[in-house]
């Protein structure tokens, strides 16, 4: 299963409100852990075996912040949620389970300077 869900708001720390920083958490995070425990159900119920593979996407900024805190906070929770996800699918046994892949550029990159523009 390829597990694909992110969404930008493209609002800094400084501007961002709760309502979107929950609605971007909700698909790009919680849409991912969901889809995890849909696919690991699929695999268990496998009559061939409890095999498969879930491919969660990120983005390269799970490791390189861009200004959009909501967005790089959900990607990079998602590297933490894949993780999580491989280690408690190795220990249940379920194999081939888990990959993960930040190769795709985000479109909204940023260049990382280090500055906070407007504080």
């Amino acid at each position: 299963m390829v597990n694909n869900a992110g969404i930008v708001s493209n609002a800094d720390i400084m501007t961002v409100d709760v309502a979107t920083w929950n609605q971007l958490l909700s698909i790009n995070l919680t849409g991912m852990m969901l889809g995890c425990q849909t696919a690991i159900a699929l695999m268990r119920d496998n009559p061939a075996g409890s095999r498969g593979s879930i491919v969660n996407t990120a983005s390269s900024t799970s490791y390189l912040a861009i200004p959009d805190v909501a967005y790089t906070t959900s990607k990079a929770g998602v590297v933490g949620l894949t993780k999580s996800v491989a280690v408690a699918c190795a220990n249940a046994g379920l194999t081939d389970s888990l990959q993960f892949d930040s190769s795709r550029r985000n479109p909204h990159q940023y260049s990382q300077n280090g500055d906070c523009a407007g504080a």
